[in-house]
């Protein structure tokens, strides 16, 4: 049986927008269920796997996702967790936003679930709107100008996301050992392990990589070790030394231009604004 979840079991009354931080403990799934309302969810640290319907497509940071009032989904997290940001609201104003700003067919379309991956601009832009709009939840006008402004990036994409709809998930081997390398016992070889796990040739894998996730390999391991730093950094008093180390990145330079590609913030200033998180 399917769990439904209704507004207003998860908002005040008045409210039109329901925001919050969530983060999955390794493994943990959220089993297949639908809703009253709409949401938009951004993967922000880990990696894991989204359900809707039948078919199964692996998350890893960076991905967003739109799911629309009645749509079936689920979500479960990798072997080392998975952390979002969601950012639900109901059906009225999901349709004044469809009707104002998209056209029939489009990405924000009723009857269309998508699943798209935003850049570390998108990302740290709709990263903003959140702490905005947690601090001030009952601002229409800040709410119609976060979720056009994230309907923006949507439609500026819009062909990219249309054309990874038809896009076949990626096969088991290579999710299970994407899985098992997103582990500090891996990250300093990373790709070698990967081979060796899998027992596939390294150009196999780039070549599939770029296919499924649209990035080469090196970018998607770097995404899983900033996404382990960022967790590190904020659930552990380790120092920035030990968490570069354990991301198997030799350099603090290196590690310090990666850090800020991914979260737009030094590794320092970014622990110090994420001890009391959304």
């Amino acid at each position: 049986m399917v769990n439904i979840i209704y507004w207003k079991d998860i908002s005040e009354e008045g409210d039109s927008l329901h925001i919050r931080r969530v983060d999955y403990t390794p493994r943990q799934e959220f089993g297949l269920h639908s809703h009253d309302f709409a949401e938009i969810t951004l993967i922000t640290d880990g990696a894991g796997e989204h359900r809707i319907g039948a078919k199964r497509t692996p998350l890893v940071v960076g991905d967003c996702l739109f799911i629309p009032p009645a749509s079936q989904h689920g979500l479960s997290a990798g072997n080392n967790g998975m952390g979002l940001l969601n950012f639900a609201f109901p059906q009225s104003v999901m349709t004044e936003l469809h009707d104002a700003y998209c056209t029939a067919g489009g990405p924000w379309d009723a009857d269309c679930a998508w699943q798209g991956w935003m850049s570390s601009d998108d990302r740290a832009s709709i990263s903003r709107w959140g702490g905005q709009l947690a601090a001030d939840p009952q601002n229409i006008l800040l709410r119609d100008t976060a979720l056009r402004d994230i309907l923006r990036r949507a439609l500026r994409q819009a062909g990219t996301l249309t054309e990874e709809a038809d896009v076949v998930a990626a096969p088991t081997w290579l999710i299970e050992g994407l899985a098992i390398i997103d582990d500090p016992r891996y990250y300093p070889e990373a790709l070698p392990a990967l081979c060796r796990l899998t027992g596939r040739s390294r150009e196999h894998i780039n070549r599939l990589i770029r296919e499924h996730y649209r990035c080469s390999t090196t970018a998607y391991i770097n995404r899983l070790r900033m996404a382990y730093a960022g967790r590190s950094l904020r659930s552990s008093s380790r120092s920035l030394l030990e968490i570069q180390h354990e991301c198997g990145i030799g350099t603090t330079a290196h590690f310090y231009t990666l850090f800020k590609a991914h979260f737009h913030c030094t590794p320092r200033s970014y622990r110090m604004s994420n001890k009391n998180p959304i």
